[in-house]
């Protein structure tokens, strides 16, 4: 399921913090708290009472999207219609619950000690799931992240992978049959191989030049710094996997708006 969810402003002009992704995750997390529908299990997903509902929390969110914004050292300016994208593995039956959630809510606040503005839902529409093939290619909606942890002296320390990383695409697809399995709750057994365009990288600079740094609880004791990469991606994998990665996002920290991934012509 994705929904496209068009925001606007009552003033003419909005400001924005450059580290929106923790504000907007914790608004989405509210709305889904706050909702007349049942919708705990997302917040708390090891209590749930149905076994079905245990993938919910797979939910990932776009960057906001909005031709006329400015970016500048600490916040990000605009004016107009914003819009952002909502992904999860939701069933359709589940599709009107989520629209009368966010129509039912209206407002979404996006504010740090900096800069803020608060907005109004004007609309939601349901974006029709694409047809999947067994090779797919796909651009990122939102940076993704993938991580290891290493011991040094004795301490756990997150090591963000790059594109640069020889085990970057293995890490992806373990990460993407951890979540084939929360959905299903059985292993995916057919083929799965993702790869990087390494053409993209290579024009685009490199590994730098693709990379991405996002603050999550900016200013807060227990920020965190999350690096995480944008580029082209392709998938070989059938059509059912193929929808998991569409679905929830690839890599980690998706409730964070990290990973969403959208189809392309492959031959594009």
């Amino acid at each position: 399921m994705r929904l496209e969810i068009t925001l606007n402003t009552k003033s003419r002009m909005f400001s924005i913090p450059i580290n929106y992704n923790y504000p907007l995750s914790l608004e989405f997390k509210r709305i889904f708290a706050n909702s007349a529908n049942d919708f705990s299990y997302w917040m708390y997903p090891d209590v749930c009472r149905f076994a079905e509902f245990k993938s919910a929390k797979l939910f990932t969110f776009s960057k906001i999207m909005n031709p006329k914004l400015k970016i500048d050292n600490y916040y990000i300016s605009g004016h107009g219609e914003s819009k952002v994208i909502l992904s999860a593995p939701v069933d359709d039956e589940f599709v009107e619950s989520f629209i009368k959630a966010f129509i039912g809510t209206r407002r979404i606040l996006l504010n740090n000690r900096v800069s803020g503005n608060e907005f109004f839902i004007s609309n939601v529409r349901v974006i029709p799931d694409p047809e999947f093939d067994f090779k797919e290619k796909y651009i990122m909606l939102a940076p993704t992240t993938i991580s290891k942890i290493n011991l040094l002296g004795g301490h756990k320390n997150i090591h963000f992978l790059r594109v640069s990383d020889n085990d970057i695409e293995n890490a992806l697809a373990f990460n993407l049959r951890k979540k084939f399995k929360s959905i299903y709750s059985f292993d995916y057994e057919g083929a799965l191989d993702i790869k990087l365009d390494q053409e993209y990288i290579r024009t685009r600079g490199g590994a730098e030049s693709v990379s991405k740094l996002i603050t999550i609880k900016e200013g807060q004791y227990d920020e965190l710094r999350i690096k995480g990469f944008i580029c082209p991606i392709s998938i070989t994998a059938d059509p059912i996997m193929q929808k998991v990665a569409y679905d929830c996002g690839l890599g980690e920290r998706n409730t964070l708006g990290m990973g969403m991934i959208d189809k392309i012509k492959y031959n594009q």
